[in-house]
């Protein structure tokens, strides 16, 4: 029997959650049914060189700023589509979910399927495309329950073809238990945050909390892994308030699970978020996670396993940040020990993709069953 074709397609490959999901997916899907192709919108990332290292193409549409580049870059999907006469087409992200529905429908691919991997699509205009688009797709993936309920009340997606599938991760990648030394940090209180230097992110308001702290806490370190549009921005402020001892700005990191290992805890200060891949990765390295109630978090944490903050709220964070700090070690370690069953028994990326590959066998037994 022929394999069934899927093309995957995103707006970048640059490191992030939507696109390392994307990465896992493609790259654990039972490839003795499925073949899978990656189409970027944007030039290929670091993620491109992964994906194609397992032997998966990877094609960049090459589009940038401007009508010609956006016209080419339609064309060359047209032209990728059509030779490669995919089965199904799977997007990630806005641009490529709304340029793939129109696209799609003129190659006449059988199956659209969009995943939406945040609460904010990108203001009201995005969302009215969606939904003006919304016969053009066949169905569309949340990658959590909150996302869902409030993307349908407000009827941008449509409750009768929309599924809720979790992020998951790779638990065994993160059992990493040995302290050692990571740029000069060994025995002093480390909090880590991970994430891409964006104002959704609201490093801000952790610096800001960490130099509360400190007065109380000298050894405090705040280490936080990732790169950004904020870089410049948030290393100033670094520097502003005399942080440089207690707050240092990692860049771009493949070692996350040592750094995890490295941590006493673990807080993210998001205003928006999707289902977040740093949460899980940090619960199934049993740490204690502090994080803003947004998006699908509240869906991951427990109350015994971590703790719900507003975002936005400079105090909530520092008295969270200071009761775990004090907390007594065997209570907190009990609390990262459930958060690695919770990621374990609910978040685990095989059961993801297995999820995914039976949206993929149903959509196309009742649309375009396959031949030969």
């Amino acid at each position: 029997m022929n394999r069934i074709k899927v093309l995957y397609v995103i707006t970048g490959l640059t490191t992030g959650g939507a696109e390392m999901m994307l990465y896992k997916n493609v790259t654990l899907i039972d490839r003795r049914k499925y073949e899978p192709i990656v189409v970027s919108l944007t030039p290929k990332g670091v993620i491109s060189t992964w994906i194609e290292e397992e032997g998966i193409p990877v094609y960049s549409l090459h589009i940038e700023k401007g009508i010609r580049s956006i016209i080419m870059g339609v064309c060359r999907y047209y032209k990728i589509i059509k030779e490669f006469n995919p089965h199904i087409i799977h997007a990630h992200l806005f641009h490529a979910d709304f340029l793939s529905r129109i696209v799609g429908k003129v190659a006449r691919v059988p199956v659209m399927i969009g995943t939406i991997h945040s609460e904010d699509i990108g203001g009201r205009n995005r969302e009215l495309l969606l939904l003006l688009t919304d016969r053009l797709t066949d169905y569309i993936t949340v990658v959590c329950q909150t996302i869902a309920t409030k993307l349908i009340s407000s009827r941008v997606i449509n409750r009768k073809k929309t599924e809720v599938i979790f992020n998951g991760i790779n638990v065994d990648e993160f059992q990493v238990t040995n302290r050692k030394v990571i740029n000069g940090f060994t025995d002093e209180i480390q909090i880590l945050s991970v994430g891409r230097l964006h104002k959704e992110k609201n490093f801000s308001l952790l610096i800001e909390v960490v130099e509360d702290l400190i007065s109380t806490y000298p050894t405090l370190k705040c280490l936080i892994a990732g790169d950004g549009e904020e870089e410049e921005t948030l290393n100033r402020l670094v520097k502003e308030r005399g942080l440089q001892d207690h707050v240092f700005l990692l860049g771009r990191r493949f070692d996350i699970p040592q750094l995890l290992a490295n941590s006493d805890l673990f807080v993210l200060p998001s205003n928006c978020e999707g289902m977040s891949v740093a949460v899980l990765e940090a619960m199934a390295s049993s740490k204690l996670v502090i994080a803003t109630d947004v998006g699908g978090t509240a869906e991951i944490i427990r109350e015994e396993t971590g703790i719900i903050i507003p975002p936005y709220d400079k105090q909530q964070l520092y008295s969270a940040i200071k009761k775990v700090i004090e907390m007594r070690e065997k209570k907190r370690k009990e609390m990262g020990k459930k958060a690695r069953e919770r990621v374990e028994k609910e978040f685990d990326i095989n059961e993801t993709v297995k999820k995914t590959e039976r949206l993929y066998d149903r959509l196309l037994t009742e649309k375009a069953p396959l031949k030969g």
